[in-house]
């Protein structure tokens, strides 16, 4: 029983574990053009410029923007929800195989905790991880004098990609 709870306490620390990377997405509704993701590329009083992940460039300016949303990429709730259900059938499955002859319903009733336990510490971990990465939420509202005070906000989120033509 104390190698079931080890196991269990070892697959939610497995879990938990994550990855972040340094990156900021930032997240733009406009009035006249569609959201936009993609990364800050340049932001002055006047307006911002985006980079979205299909290589495409949008400018917008002040008074077009709504909201502007910026957060820290990292782990998601899908993909913290999946590793959380492999890393538990990887857990059943290992306890399912040290009792090879003699299986047991309580060893697959284990099993199937085992999974359910990972899944749900999936989820917990992408939840949390989702509340935490937001870092500013700005709304505009299309006005300039708004946008202008604070722009300044997200600055240090721009990244510059130098983009070389052969």
């Amino acid at each position: 029983m104390k190698t079931i709870g080890l196991t269990l306490l070892c697959l939610f620390m497995m879990v938990s574990l994550k990855a972040q990377k340094g990156d900021y997405e930032v997240k733009v509704v406009s009035v006249h053009m569609q959201n936009v993701k993609g990364m800050l590329q340049k932001v002055n009083k006047d307006g911002l410029a985006i980079l979205d992940y299909r290589g495409n460039y949008f400018i917008f300016k002040a008074e077009d923007i709504v909201k502007i949303k910026v957060k820290k990429r990292g782990l998601s709730l899908g993909r913290s929800a999946g590793t959380g259900a492999l890393a538990g059938a990887l857990t059943a499955a290992a306890i399912l195989s040290i009792e090879n002859e003699n299986i047991s319903n309580d060893s697959y009733r284990i099993a199937a905790w085992a999974t359910v336990i990972g899944v749900t510490a999936g989820t917990i971990t992408g939840l949390i991880a989702e509340a935490v990465n937001v870092k500013h939420n700005l709304y505009i509202n299309k006005s300039p004098k708004l946008f202008e005070r604070n722009y300044r906000k997200l600055e240090p989120y721009i990244k510059v990609i130098q983009l070389e033509h052969f």
